[in-house]
């Protein structure tokens, strides 16, 4: 096939996967390959090729344009796994980096085990972000989650493999939606199941109350991360309030895969013991930019 001098070469890359979209040589035949298997069929084109687009809209095909840079990144990853060792992949890498860096075995293995099974069991894109399956920086921040927030990290990693990556329910096996709203009552059914809080009133009480509040706020899925930051607690004799900056970090797909923060402000939390509820929460949200 006679190769085309493109202005600005990519490949169309089908969501959730690490396939891309190819034109085979008789130019009629359109399918997928996975990455790391050559080009004997045509997977470069021109960005945003009408043609290409309209063939993988035809086939039903999902997904978004990627530069040539981060193809070869998948392409070499993906050769990378396909010549693996037991001891050699990716996830076994991301360990005894974890580990020297000062993160527990237990964490260091529950790391480990998301990693993979967010590469083996094919993941959603933001998932495999997260979870460091799909680019180096992610990982190297899921170390640095782990040492700031060990807890946190705990509880969202066994989650992540309860559901197999938000996609089974953990108690009836119906698949679900990685972003169905429904996952929020079920991740709060169970961490309370599985990782109650013995002191009602606790400073952790205090954060997932306000992480609630946060996720009715802004009607968030479980892909949604929200970190909390500048905490601050006021004990009075009678009412307890708790303070806190937030942002919510979310990851879409645009040229690359990046995080964004779509929404950020305070939430407040106040318990009285005079108040039927058990907690009073609100949100002042600040708009992206302001």
């Amino acid at each position: 096939m006679q190769t085309t001098d493109f202005r600005r070469p990519a490949r169309f890359r089908l969501k959730d996967t690490d396939a891309f979209l190819v034109r085979h040589p008789d130019g009629k035949l359109w399918s997928a390959v996975p990455a790391g298997f050559g080009r004997e069929a045509q997977t470069v084109f021109e960005y945003g090729d009408p043609e290409a687009e309209r063939a993988a809209a035809d086939q039903g095909y999902f997904g978004h344009w990627i530069d040539e840079t981060e193809a070869l990144d998948i392409d070499e990853r993906q050769q990378h796994l396909a010549a693996a060792k037991p001891g050699e992949y990716p996830w076994d890498d991301w360990q005894r980096q974890a580990l020297a860096a000062g993160v527990s075995d237990e964490l260091a293995n529950l790391g480990r085990a998301v990693m993979r099974e967010a590469d083996q069991h094919n993941w959603c894109d933001s998932l495999k972000y997260e979870c460091g399956a799909s680019h180096e920086d992610s990982g190297k921040g899921m170390i640095l989650e782990s040492k700031e927030c060990p807890d946190s990290c705990w509880i969202r990693w066994q989650w992540l493999l309860a559901t197999d990556g938000l996609r089974s329910d953990p108690w009836d096996r119906r698949e679900m939606s990685p972003r169905d709203l429904d996952w929020n009552e079920l991740y709060h059914r169970w961490t309370a199941e599985n990782h109650p809080i013995e002191e009602p009133h606790s400073d952790a009480a205090f954060r997932r109350a306000a992480c609630r509040e946060i996720e009715e706020a802004h009607q968030l899925d479980q892909l949604a991360i929200i970190t909390l930051s500048n905490q601050a607690f006021h004990r009075g004799d009678e009412v307890t309030a708790y303070y806190a900056e937030y942002a919510v970090i979310e990851t879409e797909r645009g040229d690359r895969l990046h995080p964004h923060i779509p929404h950020q402000g305070l939430v407040q939390v106040r318990f009285d013991p005079r108040l039927s509820k058990h907690f009073d929460a609100g949100v002042f949200n600040q708009r992206d930019g302001a």
